[in-house]
């Protein structure tokens, strides 16, 4: 009993201090070639999001979010963009680029990207996705703050 109680305490001082993390949401999102992805609109949302994302949208704050590139049949990379600011769309070269995630093949899985932050402090907004070839996928999955 003491020990439901303590948790019970801790679990309620998280939701008071703002760090509670919601359900987990995965979904699979699919590339247009040369049309970046907001990631965590896409996400909350379900549909591809790819317009600029405007500064009165609020934040999709997480504490963990990773990206995986799936099977693809035209051995297309996926370029992942992090950090980008509110109102523009990022360009998948340059100084907005984060990583490239190489396809995944019939016998093994492709490129994996993954943040984390205990407090929650990952803006999902914030990330992009793009790739080489239209009708690739990535696995997007996230732990979004409450």
């Amino acid at each position: 009993m003491k020990r439901h109680t303590i948790l019970s305490a801790f679990a309620a001082l998280l939701v008071f201090a703002g760090l509670a993390c919601g359900q987990r949401i995965n979904r699979t999102l699919t590339v247009s070639a040369g049309t970046p992805v907001n990631v965590g609109q896409t996400l909350m949302t379900g549909s591809a999001v790819t317009t600029a994302i405007p500064q009165s949208v609020a934040p999709v704050w997480a504490s963990r979010m990773s990206l995986q590139a799936l099977l693809a049949a035209n051995g297309g990379v996926v370029y992942v963009m992090g950090g980008i600011s509110y109102g523009r769309i990022p360009s998948a070269s340059g100084k907005d680029l984060t990583v490239i995630l190489a396809a995944g093949t019939s016998t093994a899985p492709g490129g994996f990207f993954s943040d984390s932050d205990p407090t929650a402090l990952i803006d999902l907004n914030g990330f992009w996705i793009d790739g080489a070839h239209t009708g690739d996928t990535v696995q997007a999955s996230c732990v979004p703050k409450l």
